[in-house]
């Protein structure tokens, strides 16, 4: 008996793997709201800024306190400043800074 070989091959797909890391997309998204921040700035003033600032800082303080152990490692991926970043351009310039943070505190906590 000869062996015959089978048309058809299955194997798992050869996936290229870029240098592509967790903090270098960050970074990229980041640098991305750049502009929507400038804009923020420009068309409802420094209050815009303030509500990012501070729903980035609830974001950033609730990642450092629940992953104390590990804190270094886990801030320096920046995905709790892209976070804050993120949900302080979704949020009226006219909310207290209290409510942004606590947003950042929750975006983070859950």
């Amino acid at each position: 008996m000869s062996k015959v070989r089978p048309s058809l091959v299955v194997r798992t797909a050869p996936f290229l793997h870029g240098a592509l890391t967790t903090p270098r997309l960050m970074f990229d998204v980041l640098l991305a709201t750049v502009p929507v921040l400038a804009a923020a700035a420009w068309w409802f003033g420094v209050a815009a800024l303030l509500v990012v600032a501070a729903a980035t800082f609830g974001a950033v303080a609730t990642e450092a306190w629940f992953f104390r152990a590990r804190a270094t490692r886990s801030l320096r991926d920046g995905s709790a400043l892209l976070t804050g970043v993120l949900l302080g351009l979704t949020l009226p310039p006219s909310l207290p800074l209290w409510m942004a943070a606590l947003g950042g505190v929750v975006a983070i906590g859950f």
